[in-house]
């Protein structure tokens, strides 16, 4: 699965405003379920939005979601669970770039998902 993604990705981040998630080198990536992009609309000249529904058109299971901010979930705010309260702005907004600009498309581009139909037509 990691070598699919891998080559998929590869195609897929050649494509303008397009680009997969970073790793620092010690890391690896840890999610195989979906394949994750993000999508820069000032590059792409569309917003994510209009990638997805383009996507879906021509038959890729193509989706997004919200990522929970854990620290914000109501089962942290019992007491038993509040650690001292911590501000952190720069990853409160990186987070929040990621959920407004990332696309989940299907892992394994052989099962007849489409992704690779629509990068040969440029979607």
């Amino acid at each position: 699965m990691v070598a699919n993604v891998r080559r998929l990705n590869d195609r897929l981040i050649q494509l303008s405003g397009l680009r997969d998630p970073r790793c620092r080198p010690d890391q690896r990536r840890a999610y195989y379920y979906g394949n994750m992009l993000l999508v820069d609309s000032a590059k792409t000249g569309f917003s994510r939005d209009a990638l997805l529904k383009a996507l879906r058109a021509e038959g890729v299971r193509a989706s997004m979601w919200d990522y929970p901010e854990q620290h914000r979930l109501k089962i942290y705010s019992e007491a038993k669970w509040v650690a001292p309260p911590t501000r952190n702005s720069a990853r409160d907004a990186r987070q929040k770039q990621v959920n407004a600009n990332h696309i989940f498309l299907p892992a394994d581009a052989r099962r007849g998902s489409g992704v690779n139909r629509a990068i040969q037509q440029g979607v």
